[in-house]
Order: C-alpha cells, then structure tokens, then sequence
C-alpha cells in the first residue's frame, strides 16, 4: 500500500463493510503513577453506524480497560483512565464527529470541513472550528451542517412513517420511493421528477416487496427496517454519476499517481502511474456501485470508498505475492 494511504474502509474477514475510527486515551498507572496517551485504531459496521451507536460507543470504550502499563506491566483498570477521545471519519467527504472528556463525560463536536486523517492528534481543546453538538445527537442537526446525512438509512427510518406514498431525497444521489403497488424501474423514476434527461440514468433496487423487506447479507434492509412497518413497496435508487464524481473526488484527495481509463463495458480500469496496463489493473463500475447503494441505502459516494478500499488492499496484497515469489 503506498505512503501516506489509509484504507477507512478495509473489509472485514468476512467480508462486512467496516469503517475505522480513532480512540486517543490518556490514563494513569493506579501502581506507579505513569501517565501515557495512547491510539487506537478500532472498527465499526458501516451499514449500522447510526449516530445511537456511536453514542454506545463512547460509554463501552470508557467502560474497557486500556490494556497494561507500559512501565511497569500493571494490568490497567478502567479507573485509570483519565481522558478519551473519540474521532469519527464519513468514509467519503468532508466532516469529523468526535467527543472528548474528562473522567467519562463526553463533550460532542462535528468539524464540518475536516478530511479524514489518521495522523491527527487531539487537542483536548475545544475547536474553534467545531460546532457543539447535543445529546442525544440529532440526525437533523448534523445533516444542516454536512450537507448530507451520516446515515441515509437513519434518515429513512425517522422520516418514512409520515410517507406511504412518493419520494425521499435522503441525500444527493440517493432516494426511497414509496407506492402501494409494484412499480416498474421507470415508474420508479417518474417519480423523482427528475427533468433533466441525464439525471434519469439512475439504478433501481427493491427494498420492500408487499411489505416484506429484502433479505440478505450485511446491509440488507431486513437487517435495518426492524420494529417498523414499511409501505407495502420500497425503491432505492441511486446515481452512478454520484459515484463518478465521488471517485474523481477521492483520486485527487489520495494523492495518489492513479488514474480512471473508461472502458468499453461502462467501468472504469484504475491504472497506477502513466504505464499502466489496463489490462492488469483493478476495474470498477459505477452502475454497479450505484447498485449497491441502491440496495443497501448507503451513501454513493461512501459505497464508492468501499469498493475502492477494496480494491486498493487486493492489488497491494497481489503486488505483494507477486514480489516475494
């Protein structure tokens, strides 16, 4: 993997959608008084990294013991723990939702211009450039100030009971329709009354079938419609040409000597360096992308982080392979 390059959303072993965010500790050595700060890189489930459990989190990693001191070896307890700081990255755009504090109270923030970074240090001051947040964190609140939710699906679950019927922008490039009977994919986009001709070249996905969510693996609305009662048909429908922009935007954030080279069948080969062989390199398609953002309700340009994370850590383990036989 080259410099410099931090894969926020490396798969799990089993293949789940994760997404890392960073624990900064402080603690105190209850034997022998030696104060350390201390990072971590822990991982959530994308898909159902709500802003309730984010707010979990804080309370589960306050409540866990940070490990051994270093000086003498002392198993730590969570009473050493003097401050903690929590950081979370979206995996696409800007925006930094972090808390901080002292003996277990968390003070919660959202810098709205901040690029994902894994070598940012905390302050433990407040930012001037944050925005306080109360708690409970408030979806609404935090949408005003990104421009977009940090979860689509949060916003679907607290807006589709007032909606039986029609459209849900839930963010830019990502809808739910509602209708009481099966609709075809254009009917679908008829409904978004979208004008402009190449606006409509969208991708459809059922999520409700006779009031029946979908199943399936991680993602899978089965697993995220739970405890209400959805329309009798739900639609996804997503824009490929968000998921285009969304990779131009992260190749010139990456800083990294790839280029996109579109292909025949629509996808796009990521060539590294100006030699490149096409032929060779590691392939993505934006409808098929689109699709999973689609089915899934995941933010386009978070579902295009995914797969080029993906991506990304299965050409540097070839490369790897290749270079110690």
């Amino acid at each position: 993997m080259a410099k410099g390059y931090t894969a926020w959303c490396a798969p799990a072993p089993s293949g789940q959608a994760q997404v890392l965010y960073l624990q900064d500790v402080q603690y105190r050595c209850t034997l022998c008084g030696f104060e350390e700060g201390l990072r971590y890189f822990a991982t959530q489930p994308l898909h159902t990294r709500t802003l309730s459990a984010i707010e979990r989190t804080w309370d589960n990693v306050w409540d866990t013991p940070p490990g051994e001191c270093s000086q003498c070896g002392t198993p730590l307890s969570s009473g050493a723990l003097r401050r903690l700081c929590l950081t979370f990255f979206l995996p696409h755009g800007r925006g930094a939702l972090r808390a901080e504090g002292v003996e277990g109270n968390p003070f919660w923030s959202l810098a709205p211009y901040e690029l994902p970074d894994a070598q940012v240090l905390p302050t433990w001051e407040r930012a001037p450039a944050a925005t306080p947040l109360a708690t409970p964190l408030s979806g609404e609140a935090i949408r005003s100030l990104l421009g977009r939710p940090w979860n689509p699906k949060e916003t679907w679950r607290s807006e589709s009971l007032a909606l039986r019927e029609g459209a849900l922008d839930l963010s830019e490039g990502l809808w739910a329709v509602h209708a009481a009977r099966a609709l075809a994919p254009e009917e679908v986009i008829d409904r978004l009354g979208l004008s402009v001709p190449w606006q409509r070249q969208l991708v459809v996905a059922p999520l409700v079938e006779e009031g029946c969510p979908r199943d399936g693996l991680y993602g899978a609305p089965s697993r995220w419609m739970q405890g209400i009662t959805p329309p009798p048909f739900v639609y996804g429908v997503a824009s490929p040409a968000r998921v285009l922009r969304a990779l131009e935007e992260e190749l010139v954030r990456l800083g990294l000597p790839l280029r996109a080279l579109p292909l025949p069948d629509g996808s796009l080969a990521l060539l590294w360096g100006e030699d490149g062989d096409p032929a060779a390199s590691p392939s993505i398609s934006p409808r098929e992308v689109a699709a999973e953002a689609a089915s899934t309700l995941l933010h386009p340009g978070d579902a295009l982080r995914v797969e080029l994370d993906r991506l990304l850590l299965c050409a540097a383990f070839r490369h790897e392979a290749e270079a110690s036989s």
